[in-house]
């Protein structure tokens, strides 16, 4: 009999322990970076979810996050602690916490949601493939110069994240250029140096597009001119319309000229024979 019961507490509890178990692994949940790409200085939001089975969220089970960089409570049953950085939305399976100008401090933190009982936990680890942090008119400086023909531009952007690719072109067509990338703490540094001859009296436009990430930027863009275009322009209406007709002139008098020669030399060949003629028909008349 004793036997028997042992049993039966054994069966009871091993099927609680299979049904606590497999309750738990369907009621798993994860939180995900809801916003992509997720640009600094701007809005972030972290979903999470938990399984079919979980009833998350609902009324019967409190739902918070904790962590970032304040490591502890952010948000409990819909109040935030720090309602200028954290806010909460609710979606049908899945509640998120909306990170307000998202910084450096909010990366490579611990963030955890909970529902009742369960929660989830990880770190927001920067990375190329889901971040960005684009240049600002204080974190980016450019010069430029137009000297003999020659177009100089140096471009600096500091904390830039990923390390950016960038084209440039002139009136549409590809130039070479030169961009070097330093690697600081957690961001990027870049310089872009290019040197391009522009062509006189060519209405151009010089342009430098960088592409962070998922995103194309245009960093620089100008239009370009030269002070002795017009004059130039003018000088080359003029060759085009009067050189041509100086030259017909020209050909057109030697031609004359060769042609008076001509006509000139054969009339004085002619002469003297028809002054022989002129005697003969005289003498037929003298005596």
């Amino acid at each position: 009999m004793n036997r028997i019961l042992v049993l039966c507490i054994e069966l009871v509890l091993v099927s609680c322990h299979i049904h606590g178990f497999l309750w738990k692994k369907k009621c798993s949940g994860e939180w995900t970076i809801g916003t992509k790409p997720a640009i600094f200085e701007e809005n972030v939001k972290l979903t999470c979810s938990f399984g079919d089975d979980c009833n998350c969220p609902s009324a019967k089970r409190k739902i918070k996050w904790t962590g970032g960089q304040q490591k502890n409570l952010l948000i409990y049953d819909g109040v935030s602690k720090y309602p200028l950085k954290y806010t909460e939305s609710l979606e049908t399976d899945s509640f998120s916490l909306m990170i307000k100008n998202f910084s450096k401090e909010d990366i490579n933190v611990n963030y955890a949601c909970h529902c009742g009982f369960k929660s989830f936990k990880k770190e927001l680890s920067l990375n190329k493939d889901e971040f960005e942090k684009h240049p600002t008119k204080q974190s980016q400086h450019a010069d430029f110069s137009l000297v003999n023909g020659v177009a100089s531009v140096s471009i600096n952007m500091n904390d830039v994240y990923p390390i950016p690719t960038c084209i440039a072109k002139l009136n549409m067509k590809n130039v070479t250029f030169n961009i070097n990338t330093i690697k600081g703490n957690m961001f990027y540094s870049a310089n872009i140096s290019l040197h391009v001859a522009v062509p006189e009296c060519l209405h151009a436009t010089l342009e430098i597009e960088c592409k962070f990430g998922t995103t194309n930027i245009m960093v620089f863009g100008k239009p370009l001119s030269k002070n002795n275009c017009t004059y130039r322009k003018v000088k080359l209406n003029w060759e085009i319309v009067y050189i041509p007709a100086i030259v017909a002139c020209i050909a057109i008098c030697i031609s004359v000229a060769l042609l008076y020669m001509y006509l000139k030399k054969k009339n004085g060949s002619s002469h003297p024979s028809e002054k022989k003629e002129d005697l003969k028909e005289e003498s037929k008349f003298l005596p």
